[in-house]
């Protein structure tokens, strides 16, 4: 018999159909074109290499012909034949060898073994087209008719569990959810009516008491306020070795800020103090306020920054500074719900001569 296609010199025990493929045993006589018969006969030679196989395992041993008699040709019990061994078609068919052209053996049928045909290459699963395609908060991906992505509100109750209550949110109209994640979802089914447009997330925490935020307390907001984005890039400068915290550009900026530096050590001090370190030191102050900005404004980067691009910075302030809405509502003076550069650079002192865009990076 010759040896099969797969491995010169070694004899597959394997027969079977797969695209009309032989891996092993001939292959039909030449201007033989009855395909039930040749069917017949490849399944025929697989029952009686079975039987040749198990008789094999079981030791039968014996001269036998090719692959049936007392055991595996030309020996006996289970070892093979050392001219022709008899292997089994996962192991003929080596998917080291042929990684691309067959599968993995995934069964004992020899069909599983044999070249894979067209329709199991189309059992490959796709690529999820939901995988790069972005929703908003409260919103996922979902497949039309058409196989399109397409964004829909998600089940509130799909949410994860919350942890603890470092999770809730309080919402504008003074409710607590039990996660970010439960507030969008609710928000995007109200989408479309008057109350969903005037529901915002508020804070992070649990809903409560905020006392009112006084004149003379909103005056020395923007003082603290500055103070603590200044630090906050020169502690960035001071731990960004290899951390890509900061860009190139932003590094410059600060490091002239670092190398200056006389600022007052983080804590509580009186304002009186702060704003006299504004004054000394106003130069340090103007990329910091810049910088902010550039932060804030994502989606879009388009030179305002919307109720929705502040919610990162204001959300977990109101709990700790009670005048941190008020501060917001007053930087915004033409009323449009949008505050500008040189709205948001005006509210933390910065003088319009210093109001540079090109700093926003």
């Amino acid at each position: 018999m010759p040896a099969g296609p797969s491995s010169p010199g070694v004899r597959s025990v394997c027969s079977g159909n797969s695209s009309g493929t032989h891996v092993a045993g001939r292959a039909g006589e030449a201007g033989q074109d009855s395909r039930p018969a040749r069917r017949r006969e490849r399944e025929q030679k697989w029952k009686k290499t079975e039987r040749a196989l198990a008789a094999g395992r079981r030791g039968g041993g014996g001269e036998g012909g090719d692959t049936g008699g007392g055991g595996t040709a030309g020996g006996g019990g289970d070892r093979p034949s050392p001219e022709l061994p008899v292997v089994s078609c996962c192991q003929a068919l080596n998917p080291s060898t042929f990684p691309q052209t067959f599968r993995l053996p995934g069964a004992r049928s020899p069909a599983a073994c044999l070249p894979a045909t067209e329709e199991a290459e189309e059992e490959v699963v796709a690529e999820n087209p939901c995988q790069n395609h972005h929703c908003k908060h409260g919103k996922v991906c979902e497949l039309d008719e058409n196989n399109s992505p397409m964004c829909v509100c998600q089940d509130p109750t799909s949410c994860p569990a919350p942890i603890g209550e470092f999770e809730k949110v309080c919402s504008n109209d003074n409710k607590t959810f039990d996660s970010s994640c439960h507030f969008f979802a609710t928000k995007c089914t109200l989408e479309g009516t008057k109350k969903g447009h005037k529901l915002h997330l508020d804070y992070i925490g649990p809903c409560k008491y905020i006392p009112p935020c006084l004149d003379s307390e909103l005056t020395e907001f923007p003082l603290r306020m500055r103070d603590w984005l200044k630090n906050v890039l020169v502690t960035l400068y001071e731990r960004d070795e290899n951390n890509n915290l900061l860009t190139e550009k932003q590094k410059l900026r600060v490091k002239k800020i670092h190398e200056n530096e006389k600022r007052l050590e983080a804590g509580d001090h009186p304002v009186e103090l702060l704003a006299r370190d504004f004054e000394k030191n106003y130069n340090m102050y103007i990329f910091p306020v810049h910088w902010q900005f550039g932060q804030l404004d994502q989606h879009p980067i388009d030179g305002y920054l919307s109720h929705t691009e502040l919610a990162p910075l204001r959300a977990p302030l109101i709990p700790m500074e009670h005048c941190t809405t008020r501060f917001f509502q007053t930087c915004d003076l033409d009323n449009d719900k949008y505050i500008a550069l040189d709205e948001w650079a005006g509210c933390f002192g910065i003088k319009e001569q210093d109001i540079d865009k090109d700093l926003v990076i």
